[in-house]
């Protein structure tokens, strides 16, 4: 019984460490990309899909663990702060723990993103592959990484909302298209969103510890609603690219039906103005919308 429950204690460790209900944010843009190709009636393969979402949340998986050891060992996360998983501000793991499983996951996703360019003969995959990773390892490595300069929302937005849905394409189709970079464009924004968030909850502890994200920036130069309105404004930006991109014919009309998930967004904006600010709930909730707004999106290739 006592192995059985260091086991499940161990499990509920590592699920904490990964993160996973973020794991939206990497696996649905995959989902657009491979089948943006098969909407275009270029070659399509379900099973290289999958395995195209294996290398893409495996990457994921490593960037999370990255950012936990790097924001540790930068004294951005410390005991009684807020961020990250809290795994090793709490002693549940050790840094060299952590390393090396955001390694494992990376070498684990370069593999089979390594295979795929093979397969497809997509050479130009293996260096995009090559920058997602050192972009999932460098975002929060060091006072002069994306993280620490104000510009994590942007690098998350390409890495995930444009590097993973050419990267899917590119290995259905065996050539590289700006198609599936503009359909996944609302998803891009979306990320940004989440990751804004998480940096708005975070702010506080952020700036104490001389970390210049966009949201510590944005409330430190004029005001936290500041920063809340940039939040409503990538909302805001990610439906107005919804709209444009289903009357340009670009993705699947039925696509509209991530529409849908508007009323979420709003409700979900205007409980960071009552709260002022955010917290652990308002960052899950915002990966749940971003979900839901890539199910009924992806929803819209099958009709």
């Amino acid at each position: 019984m006592r192995a059985e429950g260091g086991f499940a204690a161990a499990m509920r460790t590592w699920w904490r460490a990964l993160r996973p209900f973020s794991f939206g944010a990497s696996a649905v843009p995959v989902a657009v990309g491979a089948l943006a190709a098969r909407h275009a009636g270029e070659a399509f393969s379900w099973a290289r899909l999958g395995w195209t979402l294996l290398a893409g949340v495996s990457l994921h998986a490593a960037a999370n663990l990255w950012d936990d050891w790097f924001d540790y060992r930068c004294g951005v996360d410390r005991p009684g702060a807020d961020g990250g998983s809290g795994v090793l501000t709490s002693g549940l793991l050790r840094p060299g723990q952590v390393f090396a499983a955001a390694c494992i996951f990376a070498l684990a996703g370069g593999a089979v993103g390594a295979a795929l360019a093979v397969s497809a003969k997509a050479w130009g995959v293996l260096a995009l592959g090559a920058a997602g990773g050192a972009g999932a390892a460098g975002y929060a490595a060091g006072r002069w990484s994306p993280k620490h300069l104000a510009l994590g929302e942007a690098w998350v937005a390409l890495l995930m909302g444009a590097g993973l849905p050419l990267g899917a394409w590119w290995v259905q189709t065996g050539h590289p298209a700006w198609r599936p970079v503009a359909a996944a464009f609302p998803l891009a924004t979306l990320t940004a969103l989440f990751l804004h968030a998480n940096n708005l909850r975070d702010r506080e502890g952020d700036e104490t510890a001389g970390v210049a994200t966009l949201a510590a920036a944005l409330a430190r130069r004029f005001s936290v609603r500041t920063a809340i309105r940039f939040a409503r404004g990538l909302a805001a930006a990610a439906f107005l690219g919804l709209a444009a991109l289903v009357a340009a014919g670009a993705v699947p009309r039925w696509a509209g039906l991530a529409g849908l998930t508007l009323p979420g967004f709003v409700a979900w904006g205007a409980s960071l103005s009552r709260k002022g600010g955010a917290d652990d709930a308002s960052v899950r909730q915002a990966a749940a919308l971003q979900l839901a707004f890539g199910v009924f999106f992806l929803a819209g290739y099958f009709f």
